[in-house]
């Protein structure tokens, strides 16, 4: 086969899987509709102005979650050359839609250094677990702190197990913060692993972040966050969840803090999202249609959308270096 037959059967390729994730996504979106068990009362909701509102609003909070990730993984990036912001938009996009399909999104690595050069995406790899590990931390600390506030109104224990409890919680909160910010160290540990030679210059990358970079990372990872708990509490709104804000964002933590714990592929993830969100926020209103519609919503706005975009993102995948 010629290259250039090799070329078209590569861009065939593209589109091929460009048209299955789009009818996956939009199979999965119906699916998912119908655990809401009451269609029409989200068709009415949906035509109120306030929720309309609020929903757009989470929508453009959707934009802005993307790009603050495009901006952290083109800072991560750039470590290896220049990488435009457009560049590194499609990555995540891609990222997204890859993980769509993955126990825990941990496709998300494969996805992000597909439009990455070749002889990089190794090290890019690396640069996205550091990138999705202050993620993850910003998510674990600030639900285990949600859960140190809320101990004694949600678990009966007696007072000494209650306070060996809290000084467990708080130790590991300080123990993953201090461990995450000595990330460089791993260069070393790896490093004295029997590694060849190309690898160990992979695995150098982590010697390339010391505490002001990764506390570039972790802010950016930080303002993610705020973004999609302020999405919550609109769309809670929306669907006419009375909470108010400063008990949402607790509850909220708690729930990402549960959701990210708990393995699951984002398929099915809605489901589970469900369960959690009416197990926690459940407690302390009593609107069980309006905590599932929410949480549907932000499912739809913040994954199955973005992973169209990441369908779309890979038929632009370089391909030319690769045949």
């Amino acid at each position: 086969m010629t290259q250039k037959n090799q070329l078209k059967m590569l861009q065939l390729l593209k589109v091929a899987v460009f048209l299955l994730s789009c009818w996956f996504i939009w199979y999965h979106i119906n699916s998912r509709i119908s655990l809401l068990d009451d269609t029409e009362k989200l068709m009415v909701r949906l035509n109120n102005r306030d929720a309309i509102f609020r929903i757009s609003i989470a929508v453009i909070l959707m934009l802005l979650n993307w790009i603050i990730e495009a901006v952290k993984w083109k800072y991560l990036v750039n470590f290896l050359g220049e990488f435009s912001l457009m560049k590194s938009l499609r990555s995540v996009f891609t990222g997204i839609t890859v993980s769509f399909y993955t126990p825990n999104r941990i496709g998300e690595f494969a996805g992000k250094v597909m439009h990455i050069e070749s002889e990089f995406r190794a090290k890019g790899c690396l640069l996205s677990f550091i990138g999705s590990s202050a993620q993850l931390l910003v998510t674990l600390q600030l639900g285990l702190i949600a859960v140190l506030l809320n101990m004694g109104t949600w678990f009966d224990l007696c007072l000494i197990n209650k306070y060996v409890f809290l000084v467990l919680l708080f130790s590991l909160v300080l123990f993953m913060t201090f461990g995450w910010f000595r990330i460089s160290w791993l260069s070393p540990l790896l490093l004295r692993l029997k590694l060849n030679e190309k690898m160990q210059s992979q695995v150098a990358v982590f010697s390339e972040f010391h505490s002001q970079q990764l506390l570039t990372v972790y802010g950016f990872s930080l303002l993610r966050y705020c973004v999609f708990s302020l999405q919550q509490y609109l769309l809670l709104l929306a669907f006419d969840v009375n909470i108010d804000l400063v008990n949402c964002l607790q509850l909220t933590a708690i729930s990402f803090l549960l959701i990210t714990i708990i393995p699951s592929v984002a398929l099915g993830e809605l489901g589970i999202r469900g369960g959690v969100n009416i197990a926690v926020f459940g407690m302390m209103v009593n609107n069980t249609f309006g905590i599932l519609a929410a949480t549907f919503m932000l499912w739809l706005i913040n994954l199955a959308i973005p992973a169209f975009f990441g369908a779309v993102s890979m038929l632009y995948i370089r391909v030319k270096k690769e045949v």
